[in-house]
């Protein structure tokens, strides 16, 4: 669960989830190119493979529902 934006250094309105293999390391998934691009090849992890962001609506420790994310969201 991602509950806050490090580059920017604040906090997210809802929860962002993120879901992928966990063996993407290690059975020969080509490197996300997505993610790279979208962190302009600032990464903490060597994400590979298929790979989902949900946003939770709300901002809760547990689920309640997903919702589309935009782009006044990541702000």
């Amino acid at each position: 669960m991602i509950q806050e934006n490090l580059l920017r250094g604040r906090s997210l309105a809802n929860n962002l989830d993120v879901v992928c293999r966990q063996t993407f390391l290690v059975d020969g998934s080509p490197k996300n190119q997505s993610i790279i691009k979208a962190t302009q090849g600032g990464l903490h992890h060597d994400w590979r493979g298929p790979t989902l962001v949900f946003k939770e609506n709300g901002k809760v420790d547990y689920f309640i529902s997903y919702g589309d994310e935009t782009v006044n969201d990541s702000d």
